[in-house]
């Protein structure tokens, strides 16, 4: 929420005052329970009927290439939104298909190896060799650069702008992807 975001933010800034002997005390640090605490809000996992009409969205999508080729990544690997808009060339080895994501850039801060289907390898591919083309100066260090800033990687807001395209806003988050592969795995067994 603001209110939470806000106490966060207000703490740290007195945190630091505190740390660098600029204030005595850190007025936020006794109101911090005053807040309702955050709930998580788990996003509930898609159909099979559901995940075959939002992949055919995003098949038939006049988007950019390359922000239907980072959802497809997703989906294939299930990984995170950021993992995949974050994905730097150095952590693949397409000949051995893998995909080291170092513990930095991980949720739980520990190395991360995807093994990659058939799939993601030729989608892969496809986005090395289009790395240095349309009319895009030099290669980027992310598999999905910022469209305005190739020494950035795309952002994850990406995916939600083409989902308000596609008419999927408020039906379906990308991080529900995550939720929506492991439900239908364990149903599998």
């Amino acid at each position: 929420t603001v209110a939470a975001e806000a106490q966060r933010t207000m703490s740290g800034v007195f945190d630091l005052a505190v740390s660098t002997l600029r204030a005595d005390t850190n007025p936020v640090y006794p109101v911090r329970k005053a807040l309702p605490k955050n709930k998580t809000q788990h996003k509930r996992a898609l159909t099979t009927e559901e995940i075959g009409a939002l992949l055919r969205g995003f098949d038939g999508h006049r988007s950019n290439f390359q922000t239907v080729s980072a959802f497809k990544l997703m989906w294939l690997t299930l990984c995170r939104p950021s993992e995949v808009t974050g994905a730097r060339w150095e952590e693949f080895d397409l000949d051995e298909a893998m995909w080291t994501i170092a513990a930095p850039r991980m949720k739980k801060r520990k190395e991360h190896r995807i093994p990659l289907p058939t799939q993601a390898v030729d989608l892969l591919r496809t986005m090395q060799g289009l790395s240095g083309l349309s009319g895009l100066s030099g290669r980027s260090d992310f598999v999905f650069p910022h469209r305005d800033d190739r020494t950035r990687p795309m952002t994850p807001a990406t995916f939600r702008q083409a989902l308000k395209i596609l008419g999927w806003n408020g039906k379906y988050s990308p991080h529900a992807t995550r939720t929506t592969g492991s439900t239908h795995l364990n149903e599998m067994g």
